[in-house]
């Protein structure tokens, strides 16, 4: 059929040796080893890309990202001024308040913070790094039952958004406490954390049972 030329362009017959086309007996170990090495990172590239979203979770990535830009954008704004420092012209001055503006040195506002004590009937690791003072400890305690009271997401807001302050620095996987951090929280979903009774001062105890006993006596007529 001379109008049927698709046999003009199979160029099947024009390889004479194939063998430098084919596999090693057994195949390839890896089936990258065919390529250059550029070819190889290239194609790593690839996988990686493809299979991105199996090893990491994007919607988190993305809130995080967000929220990270958003603290950065707004740390200018968050600078406390001094408006009542005047300048050596009369002028008000506006600038950063400086640190020991507030007269109390960190040291100072540490050592009046009572020492840490564990909860009484929790039970914690011997091998995790506990808080330094209770003040830690409130801090790392209210931010856990308040996670606990939320869904997943709450927690990578608030290490978004508490990233500058080291207060918070228990929340990054990275922080000495959050080991502790995450102990605080399980127990708190488990109900195995101790509810804080409070104590009834012992006057207030002594006359609740005195006051039942009171008769109350009919007005004269």
């Amino acid at each position: 059929d001379n109008q049927l030329k698709i046999d003009r362009y199979d160029a099947r017959g024009a390889l004479h040796d194939l063998s430098q086309h084919e596999p090693p007996i057994g195949g390839y170990g890896n089936r990258l080893d065919c390529l250059a090495p550029a070819e190889q990172r290239a194609e790593q590239l690839c996988e990686e890309e493809r299979y991105y979203s199996l090893y990491a979770n994007e919607v988190e990535e993305e809130i995080y990202q967000e929220e990270a830009a958003k603290r950065q954008a707004l740390s200018g704004a968050e600078i406390a001024f001094d408006y009542d420092a005047p300048s050596a012209d009369g002028a008000t001055m506006v600038g950063p308040v400086p640190a020991d503006s507030a007269g109390i040195d960190d040291d100072d506002e540490n050592s009046l913070d009572p020492p840490f004590e564990a909860p009484k009937g929790f039970e914690i690791p011997t091998d995790l790094e506990l808080p330094e003072t209770m003040k830690e400890h409130a801090i790392i305690e209210k931010t856990a039952k308040f996670i606990a009271s939320q869904d997943s997401q709450m927690e990578i807001l608030l290490r978004a958004k508490q990233a500058g302050n080291p207060q918070f620095g228990f929340l990054s996987p990275g922080g000495k406490l959050y080991r502790y951090y995450r102990h605080v929280l399980m127990a708190i979903k488990t109900n195995r954390y101790p509810e804080e009774v409070e104590e009834v001062p012992e006057k207030e105890a002594e006359a609740a049972p005195a006051a039942e006993e009171v008769e109350v006596l009919p007005k004269p007529k």
